[in-house]
């Protein structure tokens, strides 16, 4: 779901920390409010009277916590004299627990982060390129099928994106706006029974979108360098140059980052417009229109 968690880190740096909200609780100190950070670690050795989250940050307890604790891509840290009353909520990270330490609630770890994915770094210079080309095959592959498996909803939404670029940036960022409220609010409510299977339906849907959008840009883009080379490529070759393309400037720190945003906005945008390429609308059968030939 590397598309959900481009989302929520774009979306945590238009959230600021609140004044009043205190980072670390002193070991003789005790809070009777929430506490809740965005990109900020928290360290609680003292007694916090109230539920505790954090998002893109790390929380590290070594007192008292009456109430749950949810952290979202972070680092949860039980030391042997900590305590949490309620539930522990980890998504995306991972949780340390030493001996000793107490949970009376469930423990619910969802996405958590692998060994593996920790070690890629470490990898030999020849081992990363076939890596890469494993992966940009495996991106290639999934274009291909699901182009011929859905070639006339593909080609529709292609179509539309190629005729109306604006429009259809306009709907994936309002899309995108929604998607991450709605993950949002069900990471907070983790801590009930609906907020794991709501934010695991939303991230699904997400995922959805995102794959099916992401297609239809890349088979756009084969289509634009068809046209360029004077259809000496075949579309499939096209699209192939495309995927390659996108691979090699992913690599590149913050401009690969922003060509991905700006395909998961045009992806996600198309396939709200056309309904997935079939020009209906979401709440009838009635087509609105048919433009592709």
């Amino acid at each position: 779901m590397r598309f959900t968690w481009i989302l929520l880190w774009a979306c945590s740096f238009t959230m600021a920390q609140t004044g009043e909200l205190p980072i670390v609780v002193e070991a003789d100190k005790s809070f009777t409010s929430q506490i809740f950070s965005f990109g900020r670690n928290v360290d609680i050795a003292g007694s916090v009277d109230s539920d505790v989250g954090a998002a893109f940050a790390d929380v590290r307890i070594s007192g008292l916590v009456n109430g749950n604790v949810s952290v979202l891509r972070g680092t949860i840290t039980l030391t042997s004299s900590a305590s949490v009353t309620g539930n522990l909520v980890c998504v995306g990270g991972r949780v340390i627990q030493e001996d000793g330490a107490q949970i009376q609630g469930e423990s619910i770890r969802l996405l958590s982060a692998s060994s593996s994915q920790m070690a890629l770094p470490k990898l030999a210079g020849k081992a990363l390129t076939a890596l890469f080309f494993a992966r940009t095959l495996l991106v290639f592959i999934l274009v291909i099928a699901l182009f011929y498996l859905f070639p006339t909803q593909v080609r529709q939404a292609s179509f539309d994106l190629e005729h109306d670029v604006t429009r259809t940036t306009l709907m994936g960022v309002i899309a995108l706006g929604m998607f991450t409220a709605t993950l949002f609010i069900s990471f907070l409510l983790m801590v009930v029974a609906i907020g794991v299977p709501l934010f695991i339906l939303i991230g699904c849907v997400l995922t959805i979108c995102a794959i099916f959008g992401q297609v239809v840009v890349y088979v756009w883009a084969g289509r634009v360098i068809e046209k360029r080379t004077g259809g000496h490529l075949s579309t499939v070759s096209a699209v192939f140059v495309a995927v390659l393309v996108v691979a090699l400037i992913s690599l590149i720190p913050w401009i690969g980052t922003a060509l991905q945003a700006a395909i998961l906005v045009l992806g996600t945008g198309i396939v709200i417009l056309t309904r997935f390429g079939t020009n209906k609308t979401w709440f009838t059968r009635k087509v609105r229109y048919w433009s592709a030939q």
